[in-house]
């Protein structure tokens, strides 16, 4: 029995070594968005903005965009509500230079998810050579699509995700946000999974993608991943799997979102997207999430035990102690990078089991077909399109000569 212990003991602590090292690696592997080079042509940009329930969040969101120092841009906000307080939001943008399109949205067909028919919509009017999706919630640097779109031909991406700096105000968006951005950093070999260009391995993130617009149809754009809740993992995978060129980079610096406007907001929101971010994969969501609960929450317990029930052997004591220490480390690595609040990494175990409960409402949601979103009603899927592609052995969609947008530096 001690030599299970010990084993028990030397595994957790090989693994936290482990995913220190990949945090590090990230540090370098996780570039960020390049400054802006001069082109004699700037390649057209449509920026597609879906609101629904927005109406506090859509004026500030607009004028950032709106102010872009990018000379070739149209800015496409499709209003998917009929709230009057959001149609007098919309009736206020500044659009003296008609740069802005404000377009009704369409009644969404059944077998369609809110979001994705709303960026459907908008991308069969959308005139660019590239396309922007990006959320209501966010807020840019005048100057980020200009190097968004330097990094984009930098890497020759034919799709580029950009990681924004995720806003928190209240203690509970502090305790629950970060974890999108520590498991990215942590758990994701960026350097690795852009070298394997393997369709399981790509992650993108939903609040900042730039798309050829090409490569958007050819890949079916959103019609193919309507029911697809993970519709930025799913079409960062769609990518790969028909051998065009993914990008993942940090944008913190140019990029801000307040994903929440509560604690409770942030509860339900991740309870709805977390489940869907492992393609429903029962076994590895379910192991993933007693893993993490087990390898930062046991050392506390052993503490406990050693004070106030049994004293343990120096060896433990050794053990658990290393544990906490590198847990701080590597939490502090993400917080750090993407500015969250460092003292929220000495609550590290609360937002651990925090994650815990959330992962277990979101398979109870999705398992039972009582997924809600803005109002909406979120059908329950039978078999995810991941599986489906995984199944099929990811068979390309047949390709047409692509377009070569590559501006001519001066």
């Amino acid at each position: 029995m001690e030599t299970f212990w010990l084993f028990h003991k030397i595994s957790i602590s090989v693994f936290l070594f482990v995913i220190f090292i990949i945090n590090l690696s990230n540090l370098v592997s996780l570039k960020g968005i390049k400054e802006e080079q001069n082109y004699k042509e700037y390649p057209r940009v449509s920026i597609c903005v879906p609101v629904r329930d927005e109406k506090d969040n859509i004026g500030p969101c607009i004028q950032t965009l709106i102010s872009q120092k990018y000379p070739n841009f149209e800015l496409i906000v499709l209003h998917d509500d009929g709230d009057s307080e959001m149609e007098e939001a919309l009736s206020n943008l500044p659009n003296e230079d008609g740069k802005i399109k404000i377009i009704k949205g369409k009644p969404k067909p059944d077998n369609w998810i809110g979001k994705h028919w709303a960026c459907h919509q908008m991308s069969n009017i959308a005139d660019g050579e590239l396309i922007l999706f990006t959320d209501a919630d966010t807020r840019h640097h005048p100057n980020t699509l200009k190097n968004a779109v330097a990094t984009f031909f930098k890497y020759n991406a034919d799709f580029l995700s950009a990681i924004p700096k995720e806003e928190v105000k209240t203690f509970g968006e502090k305790l629950i946000v970060p974890i999108m951005t520590w498991s990215i950093h942590t758990f994701y070999p960026i350097g690795i999974a852009q070298k394997l260009k393997n369709p399981r391995f790509s992650l993108s993130v939903g609040q900042y993608m730039l798309i050829n617009r090409e490569v958007y149809f050819q890949i079916g754009g959103h019609e193919e991943i309507k029911q697809e809740l993970a519709d930025d993992i799913t079409l960062g995978k769609k990518i790969l799997a028909n051998g065009f060129n993914w990008r993942l980079v940090d944008g913190s610096k140019f990029i801000t979102c307040r994903m929440y406007q509560s604690s409770s907001e942030a509860y339900e929101g991740f309870s709805r997207s977390l489940f869907p971010g492992f393609s429903y994969n029962y076994p590895m969501f379910i192991f993933v999430w007693h893993w993490l609960l087990l390898i930062f929450i046991e050392p506390f317990v052993v503490i406990f035990y050693h004070f106030f029930i049994s004293p343990l052997s120096e060896l433990w004591i050794y053990f658990t102690l290393y544990e906490i220490g590198i847990s701080l480390i590597i939490w502090s690595i993400s917080y750090i990078r993407f500015r969250f609040p460092f003292y929220m990494i000495f609550f590290y175990p609360l937002t651990v089991i925090l994650a815990w409960i959330i992962s277990i409402k979101s398979i109870y949601i999705h398992k039972t077909g009582k997924v809600k979103w803005k109002g909406r009603q979120i059908m329950k899927k039978k078999k995810s399109i991941e599986k489906v592609k995984i199944e099929n052995n990811y068979r390309r969609i047949p390709q047409k000569e692509k377009k070569d947008l590559s501006p001519i530096q001066k």
